[in-house]
């Protein structure tokens, strides 16, 4: 019974590595350092330094993967680059797209179409204002005429109405001196053939 925890700490402690999230790197040292380490480490045999076949083939793959990871980061640097270019590509022609459609909308606040020409938005309104400002003056004209064209109207009818009562007053007394001087013509003519019958 002792024995299960123990040998439950030694396959904890054994299997806890596995479960790491990033495997361990072995500690890289710079080559130059490398380099400096592998000249320190050779033995000076007659003037000639003796290296260790097995430290110089460290130091090879050390180039090779140095290379290799430098090759790699600088086709992924270029695979960035590339993305880069085309995001940027694509955002210029977005903003050339915007910037059109901007030029448009601001045309089309700035300017009105007016029987299929484009006219300006200040000139148009200064355009109807002068129309209207004329059509008003107009109104006031016609409205003023009409006025005196009624006033005059109303004149000549009420001379019209003067002139009427005086001739219907004239005929008036026209048929009554007819009636008058029929009844002493025929007075008179009774008078002479009394005369002549007598």
């Amino acid at each position: 019974m002792k024995n299960v925890p123990l040998c439950f700490l030694f396959l904890l402690a054994f299997t806890r590595p596995a479960f790491a999230t990033e495997p361990a790197r072995p500690s890289a040292s710079p080559l130059s350092h490398q380099y400096q380490q592998l000249l320190t480490g050779a033995e000076v045999f007659e003037g000639y330094r003796m290296l260790k076949v097995y430290e110089v083939d460290r130091l090879w793959r050390a180039v090779m993967d140095s290379i290799r990871e430098g090759s790699v980061s600088a086709a992924a640097v270029r695979k960035e680059n590339d993305r880069l270019r085309s995001e940027i590509k694509v955002i210029t022609s977005t903003m050339e797209q915007k910037d059109a459609v901007n030029a448009h909308l601001e045309f089309a606040g700035k300017h009105i179409s007016v029987f299929g020409k484009d006219l300006k938005k200040s000139s148009f309104i200064t355009m109807v204002v002068l129309i209207t400002s004329c059509l008003c003056a107009c109104i006031v004209v016609l409205i003023s005429m009409g006025k005196i064209n009624y006033k005059a109207c109303r004149d000549a009818r009420k001379l019209y109405d003067e002139l009427y009562v005086e001739f219907d007053q004239y005929r008036h007394g026209a048929v009554e001196r007819q009636i008058k001087l029929s009844r002493e013509l025929q007075d008179y003519r009774n008078r002479h053939a009394d005369l002549k019958s007598a």
